[in-house]
C-alpha cells in the first residue's frame, strides 16, 4: 500500500566478490591458475533531469553486480510500477528501468589469480575471449538500452495499442 503513495526504488543487493556462474577459466596454459570474472554495471553512468528516480539512484550507486544478483531483483520491488500493466516487479535483467527507459547493462570482465582477493584487473570482453575466457552470451536485450528495443521496452500488445491512438 505504502508503495503506492510513496515512490520506493531500490539498487538491489550486489555481491561482486561472490562467485558467479558466469565466471571462469581458461584452457590456455599460460593462464592457469587465473579466474575470469563476469560482472555488469548499470550503463551509461549519467542521468538526465528526467531520468526516473530507479535510474538516477542505479547509477549514483555505482555497484558492480553478478548476473544472480540483478536476476534476484526480478522478484523484488526495486523499480515500483514499471512493469507490465503497471505492475512492481518486472525482469530488471532485460527492461532495466522500464519503457524507453536510457540504462543498460555494460558488462565488466575480471582476471585474478586464483584464490586472490577482490575482482582483479579489468580487461575487455575481446581480450578475455584472447586469453582463452569464453564468457556465456547473454539475451540480446541485456546489453541494449529499453528505449532502442522493438517496441522500446513495451510489450508488442501495448505499443501496438498506443500506435493505433495515435
Amino acid at each position: 500500500m505504502l508503495s503506492k503513495i510513496w515512490e520506493f526504488v531500490s539498487t538491489g543487493s550486489a555481491k561482486p566478490y561472490q562467485k558467479s556462474d558466469q565466471d571462469g577459466t581458461s584452457k590456455q596454459t599460460k593462464e592457469e591458475g587465473n579466474e575470469f570474472l563476469v560482472r555488469y554495471m548499470y550503463s551509461p553512468q549519467t542521468v538526465k533531469a528526467t531520468s526516473r528516480e530507479f535510474c538516477k539512484k542505479m547509477v549514483a550507486a555505482k555497484k558492480v553486480y553478478r548476473k544472480e544478483d540483478i536476476i534476484s531483483m526480478d522478484t523484488k520491488v526495486v523499480n515500483a510500477g514499471f512493469g507490465k500493466g503497471g505492475s512492481d516487479t518486472y525482469s530488471i535483467w532485460l527492461y532495466k528501468g522500464g519503457a524507453r527507459c536510457n540504462h543498460k547493462w555494460f558488462r565488466k570482465t575480471y582476471v585474478r589469480k586464483d584464490g586472490a582477493k577482490g575482482l582483479g584487473d579489468a580487461i575487455s570482453t575481446t581480450e578475455a575471449r584472447k586469453r582463452g575466457f569464453k564468457p556465456e552470451a547473454n539475451a540480446q536485450e541485456v546489453p541494449v538500452a529499453p528505449k532502442d528495443m522493438k517496441y522500446k521496452g513495451y510489450t508488442a500488445e501495448y505499443w501496438n495499442k498506443m500506435k493505433f491512438k495515435n
